[in-house]
């Protein structure tokens, strides 16, 4: 990792993706996927007002655009990428930038983003054995928030964690958690063949806590699990 991270670097990936070709979402109409713009209809700011562009005009989609690279330009910080851009795009940008990060913009990004992202498992950009090897080389203490960090440090040496599935969902993955009630409410989440696994780990193999989303989520290397076992079908 860098000592600082290259800002103006890290901001010609974060224009790059100002580029990607807009997609109408086919299931809800006015919804676009796209890592900065959401919605056909989208607000820019014009002589300081706020002015609604249509998306699917040629023209309008440039004063988009435009008015994303001048954001990006006033970045001051990595950080702030949380907030500029859509979360299912987070994972991609981090994979594409993280050679340009310092330990803090690496690990504080990476614990933020994880907790942002709905299914960070199953990204397309990142796999779940490359998110174990990211877990690895991010720093412990910038990662977690002090609560979180307790709470990971406190952990006995053998863990036994759970959790919940629907369909076809997988066990390699590395989002499991202490709280079986927990991981029965993700099994029954949209009621499609729930199932509740549990297993033990041992703690250096847990990468991090995350309790942001009052889950008692434990981010753990899934090739390290011992003793998986079927705990409950509904």
């Amino acid at each position: 990792m860098k000592k600082q991270t290259d800002l103006e670097a890290v901001k010609k990936v974060a224009k790059s993706f100002a580029y990607v070709d807009l997609q109408i979402n086919k299931k809800v109409g006015f919804l676009v996927n796209h890592p900065y713009i959401g919605e056909i209809a989208t607000a820019v700011k014009e002589d300081g007002k706020l002015v609604l562009k249509d998306v699917r005009n040629e023209q309008d989609l440039e004063d988009v655009r435009k008015n994303i690279l001048e954001t990006i330009d006033a970045v001051t910080s990595y950080q702030h990428f949380i907030h500029i851009m859509r979360a299912p795009y987070l994972p991609a940008f981090f994979k594409f930038t993280k050679h340009l990060l310092s330990a803090f913009d690496y690990s504080s990004f990476l614990g933020s983003m994880w907790t942002i992202v709905e299914f960070p498992n199953v990204d397309e950009n990142i796999t779940a054995p490359e998110f174990v090897r990211i877990f690895r080389k991010a720093e412990k203490a910038l990662l977690m928030d002090d609560d979180e960090l307790r709470q990971y440090l406190s952990l006995p040496e053998r863990i036994t964690v759970y959790r919940g599935i629907r369909g076809r969902g997988s066990l390699k993955a590395l989002s499991w958690t202490i709280d079986i009630e927990q991981a029965e409410w993700f099994a029954q989440r949209w009621g499609m063949n729930g199932k509740v696994y549990s297993a033990t780990i041992n703690r250096e193999d847990v990468l991090a806590v995350f309790t942001s989303r009052g889950e008692s989520e434990l981010v753990i290397d899934y090739t390290k699990l011992r003793n998986i076992a079927l705990k409950k079908e509904f």
